[in-house]
């Protein structure tokens, strides 16, 4: 038996139940939030007037008043069942309540239990009868008491006693409720039917009657649009798709409580289940949600699939037919392995890409998401003329769930200011109006520069994968993809097993995507490299090799010219990387002419002759690039391209690291920038991939000395190098050069500096390097011990970060005696508190360091620092960025900066003003290095 009330979670019919009460009780009636509350789900203090439709004893109750929830999971089909398990929780809870040795806290005056079981009316044999009888039996025994019992007895009845009167509102009281108060059931439509609602659409004076019908075709849609998943987006047959609820996993994620408990796609549903409208009962202030993660993380996965979740719940099965049918029941199964209950709240769900919605409206001067949302639909119904006011209409009816995938694909800071704005705006006219929406942002962490409004986002961070997990992952993949290969498949799980047991390999298995390429270059070879460079690149040469050995005419030119195609993918690389740079933040492809005019450029000097005799070799390479050309293939937007965007950032590596007399220089120039910084990072790796002792030394100097003369982007008091230098010593490229891991890390310590600092990230780096040997344990040590005895702001960063210390290890599966390295103390000899003037000096500060020509523009600079707001746009810092494209005025900043010493003014400033500077284009300058253009 069930009913829409059992259907949901216990937290949104605990919302709903502290709603109900709210409204029929008044204001005085207090809801908390989650987490324990010893008893207490809500509580009122003073007269509660009960109406005449309650079952109450009394028309007035004058006191503490306690509310407890009681939903049980499933009702049973006999009546009497549910009322049985109803009178065991109030009784449990009865004998809680008076235990003098309980920790509940104050005693209640009055008890209210509010349940979804609904009880029979039937007087003396109903279950509503029965229930009063057993509970108030139960009560006079508890309150009953003489002289002669024991103490502990006493005190239990003079607590029962407390207790004047209780109350209960079962499944049919809280209809009666919803019935009575309307504007409380329609809060949450989403508990309703699809169609129950959608039915009722022209009821509701939507200006548009057929709108019912196109979000039900853009639902079914899209259910279908994006079932698969390619495994061509990891170098096999274009062929080789598969059901991504066979495949997706749910990941763990880190939040503020940092805790790796929760888990991600579980998390958003269950949190999906309340009714966000601002201001409600049990609303969480911050009610969205930003998923931060590195490359390969499986954000955009995960992204899919919980699109894919509601759209299914929306949707009424029954209803559904032939692929729909068939892609639903997928993912309900999903739902089930990967313990994910399937949503009652059941929001209408919307993915965006941030890329391409920047892309069409980089250049609006007005919040335009609403319009795009209404384009959206439009692309998959036949009516094609839903506008924006229609889905305004929509979204204050009905519950959304609005996913905005890829902010940190857009590169330019002025359109990513943009966008964050258009997202706050879109919360703030969605507050406006009332309605239900959660949203849900993600990004990669270096590309978070730009932190959204956070009273209203909750940061999550997925977290790496466990041991444990990622073999399961690695397993499913595999399973999937070699299901008709019985003999490969017990090969490549033989090898992933093994590999998960070795320590050094674990940590190429943190993420979904280095697993899957695991498992691709575990079909050829046992022989593993052992960091995150040599396994992208080996995959690059396991799907050369694969489709080297194939008997077509692709094989052989794959054979005959290996250098020029690989040479073209890392050109190409390089320049989607450059183009990607662009403001419209669009992933970036190539057309096929342009694409000829780089096989040009590769071919003829070597001495082809590509308009003459090889002419057929540069259309050959051509037509296969047009199906695929390894790791190139046709991008939706009728261009050539890298599927994956680390396959991207790869072959730029590839390019920038191919010629030693530029390597370093080239690699100066892209170090600061965000956009640059996973090509970076593969660059680093190559470098220590290699046999030049010198270049790997020129690497640790570069990083060293990289924040040397870079007043330009305040790098005294904003340095990059150290947190490069602990992501090169965490990357575990340097494993083998203990010289040069050693240097990286005791550069990498400079990290702890940075006001308000990613704590858990760095504990993470940290404890993993101590976990290599005892001489880097030493030096993690020293370097906190170090870092607690000096002056703040770094004083208390290395205290969060050693607050961070015990769930790093937890999270990484680590030994437990490196906890020990949160207890380091610091140095109390000589130990002095640093005095500094007061932020609003910066002006004088910065006056008293400029000449009198510069004078009046310092002033300026400093005082927009000083006016400086979470939202505000890049332009309105236009002073500061014209002092620091000056080196003489830039000094003379970041000198005033110093001295001041405001640890949250210097944390505001690379938040809000550094992200401009950070990602200005580098791509010209890198071509002028490489090419000498």
């Amino acid at each position: 038996m069930t009913d829409q009330l059992t259907e949901m979670s216990p937290l949104a019919f605990q919302q709903l139940a502290a709603a109900l009460a709210i409204r029929s009780l008044g204001a005085k009636v207090q809801a908390y939030g989650t987490g324990r509350d010893g008893g207490r789900d809500f509580t009122s203090r003073g007269i509660l007037q009960w109406s005449a439709n309650d079952y109450a004893r009394q028309d007035f109750w004058d006191g503490y008043t306690v509310f407890q929830v009681k939903k049980k999971e499933t009702l049973a089909a006999t009546p009497s069942v549910n009322a049985t398990w109803l009178i065991r929780e109030i009784l449990a809870e009865l004998d809680t309540w008076t235990d003098p040795d309980g920790s509940r806290g104050e005693a209640p005056d009055y008890l209210v239990f509010v349940s979804n079981v609904p009880l029979t009316p039937v007087p003396a044999t109903g279950g509503l009868d029965l229930l009063h009888e057993k509970v108030s039996e139960h009560l006079r025994r508890l309150k009953a008491s003489d002289k002669e019992d024991p103490p502990d007895k006493k005190a239990r009845a003079a607590l029962a006693r407390r207790i004047r009167a209780w109350h209960v509102w079962d499944g049919n009281q809280m209809w009666s409720l919803l019935d009575a108060y309307p504007e409380i059931r329609r809060g949450y439509r989403g508990l309703l039917t699809a169609g129950d609602v959608l039915a009722t659409l022209r009821t509701d004076s939507l200006p548009d009657t057929d709108l019912e019908d196109a979000l039900r075709r853009h639902a079914m849609g899209r259910l279908i649009a994006d079932r698969y998943i390619y495994f061509d987006e990891a170098g096999a047959d274009v062929a080789d798709k598969t059901q991504l609820q066979d495949i997706v996993i749910d990941l763990p994620v880190v939040g503020s409580d940092l805790t790796a408990e929760r888990m991600i796609l579980r998390h958003v549903v269950e949190h999906g289940e309340r009714n966000l409208r601002a201001g409600g009962a049990l609303v969480p202030a911050r009610r969205h949600i930003v998923v931060a993660a590195g490359p390969g993380n499986g954000k955009s996965t995960v992204s899919r699939f919980l699109a894919q979740i509601y759209r299914t719940a929306m949707l009424d099965s029954s209803s559904l037919v032939t692929a729909h049918a068939t892609v639903a029941s997928g993912v309900r199964t999903a739902c089930g392995r990967l313990r994910v209950p399937m949503p009652t709240n059941r929001r209408w769900p919307l993915r965006i890409d941030l890329a391409e919605y920047a892309a069409r409206y980089s250049g609006e001067k007005e919040s335009t998401l609403l319009r795009w949302v209404a384009e959206k639909v439009n692309e998959t119904s036949a009516l094609g003329d839903v506008k924006a006011h229609h889905m305004d209409s929509w979204l204050r009816r009905w519950p959304w769930l609005l996913i905005l995938d890829g902010l940190d694909e857009v590169t330019s800071a002025i359109v990513r200011r943009r966008l964050v704005q258009d997202i706050e705006a879109f919360v703030a006219d969605a507050d406006a109006a009332d309605a239900d929406v959660l949203m849900v942002v993600t990004t990669r962490p270096t590309g978070y520069d730009e932190a959204i409004d956070p009273e209203s986002f909750e940061r999550l961070n997925l977290a790496r994968l466990s041991p444990s997990q990622a073999l399961a992952y690695g397993s499913l993949v595999t399973g999937v993809r070699l299901r008709d290969e019985a003999e490969r498949l017990r090969l490549v799980l033989a090898r992933l097993k093994d590999a998960v047991e070795n320590e050094t390999l674990r940590l190429l298995m943190q993420t979904p995507l280095q697993v899957l390429i695991l498992t691709f270059v575990l079909e050829s070879t046992a022989n593993l490299p052992t960091d995150r460079y040599g396994l992208f690149d080996h995959y690059y040469d396991t799907v050369f090799r694969r489709e080297t050995n194939k008997s077509n005419d692709l094989s052989r030119l794959l054979q005959q010219h290996k250098p020029h195609v690989e040479a073209l993918h890392e050109l190409v690389g390089f320049e989607l990387q450059c183009r990607s740079e662009r403001a419209d933040g669009a992933m970036a492809s190539m057309t096929l002419p342009e694409l000829e005019g780089l096989v040009r450029q590769i071919l003829q000097p070597v001495g082809f002759d590509v308009d003459g005799d090889d002419a057929t070799v540069v259309q050959g390479i051509l037509n296969a690039a047009t199906l695929r050309l390894v790791l190139l293939a046709p991008r939706p937007d009728e261009g050539i391209g890298f599927e994956l965007r680390s396959l991207q950032e790869l072959m730029a590596a590839r390019y920038l690291t191919s010629a030693s007399d530029t390597l370093l220089p080239a690699l100066r120039v892209a170090a600061p920038n965000p956009h640059w910084r996973n090509t970076w990072m593969f660059a680093a790796g190559r470098v220590f991939a290699g046999s030049d002792e010198r270049l790997r030394t020129g690497m640790v100097d570069l990083v060293g000395q990289l924040d040397k003369d870079a007043s330009g982007r305040l790098a005294e008091i904003l340095p990059i190098g150290p947190t490069l230098a602990l992501d090169l010593v965490d990357d575990g490229l340097a494993r083998s050069f203990p010289n040069h891991q050693e240097a990286l890390l005791r550069q990498g310590m400079g990290s702890l500096g940075e006001p308000r600092p990613d704590a858990l990230g760095i504990a993470r780096a940290l404890v993993r390097a101590a976990d290599e040997s005892h001489r880097l344990r030493v030096i993690v040590a020293n370097g906190l011990r170090s870092a607690l005895s000096a002056s703040e702001p770094t004083a208390s960063s290395a205290a969060e970060v050693c607050q961070c210390i015990g769930p790093a290890v937890a999270e990484l599966g680590l030994a437990d005696d490196l906890r020990g390295l949160a207890t380091v103390q610091a140095d109390q000899v000589g130990r002095s508190a640093a005095t500094f003037p007061e932020r609003g000096d910066l002006e004088l500060e910065a006056a008293s360091l400029a000449g009198p020509a510069h004078e009046s523009r310092l002033r300026a600079a400093a005082k927009e620092l000083l006016d400086m707001s979470d939202r505000q746009h890049p332009e309105a810092f236009a002073a500061v960025y014209e002092v620091l494209s000056d080196l003489e005025t830039a000094i003379a900043l970041e000198l005033a900066l110093e001295t001041v010493g405001d640890s949250d003014l210097i944390a505001e400033i690379r938040d809000h003003v550094l992200p401009r500077i950070l990602r200005s284009p580098v791509g010209s300058e890198l071509r002028r290095l490489l090419q000498g253009a």
